[in-house]
C-alpha cells in the first residue's frame, strides 16, 4: 500500500502537469497519450502472446502491425486536427460507429474461431482508438477540466476500492477473475467517488455544463465502468498466467494496470459530454 502511494502521487502530479501543457495546438497532449498508447500496446501484445497456444502468426505479423495501426491513427488524427478542426471534431461519430462495428466484429470473429484477428482488432480498439478518445476530450473547450474530472473519478474510484476492500472487505469472490476484490470495496468506492465528484463540481468546475444530477449520473456510470475495466484486464492477465501487465511502475504494475479503468470509462464519458454539453 505504501509503495503504491509513493509511486502514485508523483505520477498524478506529472500527469496533471502534462494535461495542463498546451502548446503547438495541443501537441503535448497528443504526444503524452500516444506514448501511453504505445506502451499499452507493448503490454497488450505481451499478454496476448502468453495467451495464444500458437502465437507465431500474431508475433510475426499482427503484433507488429498493431504498432503501425495505432501510430498511424495518432499521426493522421493530429494532422487532421491541425488542418481541419471541424472534421476532427466529427471524430465522435467515427468513434461511435467504431464501437458498434467492433461489437459486431467480436460476435462474427469469435464464432468463426479467428482468435488472432480477434485479438488484433481488440488491441486496436483497446490500446489505440480508446486512448485517442482521451485526446479528443482534452482538445475540447475547457478540455483540461474535463480530463481532470475523468481521472479524478476513475483513480479515486480505484484507490478507494483498494483501501476499503483491504480494510473492511468481508464478502469476497464476487467476481471470479478478481477473487480478492470485495463487495464492500465496490460499494464503498462508488460512494467515495460520488462525494469527490460533487466536491470537484462545487469547488473547481462550478461553471461546467454538467448539472448536479448529471454529475451524479456520470460518477455512478464511470465508477461501474472503471470496475468493469479492471475486471476485464484481470481476466486477460489470468488467462495469460501473469500478475501484472509489466513492472513499469513499482507497486502499481504496468501501463494497462494503471489505465485499464480509464480506458473502460472514456467511451461513456465522451457520450455524456456530447449529450449534456453539446
Amino acid at each position: 500500500m505504501i509503495i503504491r502511494l509513493l509511486v502514485s502521487i508523483p505520477l498524478l502530479i506529472l500527469f496533471g502537469f502534462a494535461i495542463s501543457l498546451q502548446f503547438l495546438h495541443h501537441l503535448s497532449l497528443f504526444i503524452v497519450i500516444y506514448v501511453i498508447s504505445i506502451i499499452s500496446t507493448v503490454e497488450y501484445n505481451r499478454i496476448i502472446l502468453k495467451t495464444l497456444k500458437n502465437p507465431y502468426e500474431y508475433k510475426k505479423y499482427l503484433g507488429p502491425l498493431l504498432y503501425l495501426f495505432n501510430s498511424g491513427l495518432f499521426i493522421i488524427s493530429y494532422l487532421l486536427f491541425k488542418s481541419n478542426r471541424k472534421l476532427f471534431h466529427n471524430f465522435f461519430i467515427i468513434y461511435t460507429l467504431a464501437v458498434i462495428i467492433y461489437a459486431v466484429f467480436i460476435l462474427v470473429v469469435r464464432r468463426c474461431g479467428l482468435r488472432n484477428i480477434f485479438y488484433f482488432i481488440s488491441g486496436f480498439f483497446y490500446t489505440g482508438l480508446i486512448p485517442l478518445g482521451i485526446v479528443y476530450t482534452g482538445v475540447l473547450e475547457r478540455g483540461n477540466l474535463y480530463l481532470y474530472l475523468l481521472f479524478l473519478i476513475v483513480w479515486i474510484n480505484d484507490a478507494s476500492a483498494l483501501y476499503i476492500g483491504s480494510k473492511f472487505g468481508k464478502i469476497k469472490g464476487v467476481v471470479s477473475y478478481s477473487p480478492n476484490k470485495s463487495l464492500e470495496g465496490y460499494i464503498g468506492s462508488t460512494i467515495v467517488t460520488l462525494i469527490f465528484t460533487l466536491l470537484f463540481k462545487v469547488l473547481v468546475f462550478r461553471n461546467s455544463c454538467f448539472s448536479a444530477l448529471e454529475i451524479v449520473i456520470i460518477a455512478l456510470v464511470l465508477s461501474g465502468a472503471g470496475h468493469a475495466g479492471d475486471i476485464l484486464e484481470s481476466a486477460l492477465k489470468r488467462k495469460a498466467g501473469i500478475k501484472d501487465s509489466s513492472s513499469l511502475f513499482p507497486g502499481l504494475g504496468g501501463m494497462l494496470d494503471v489505465f485499464d479503468s480509464v480506458y473502460a470509462s472514456v467511451p461513456f464519458y465522451l457520450l455524456f459530454i456530447k449529450i449534456f454539453c453539446f
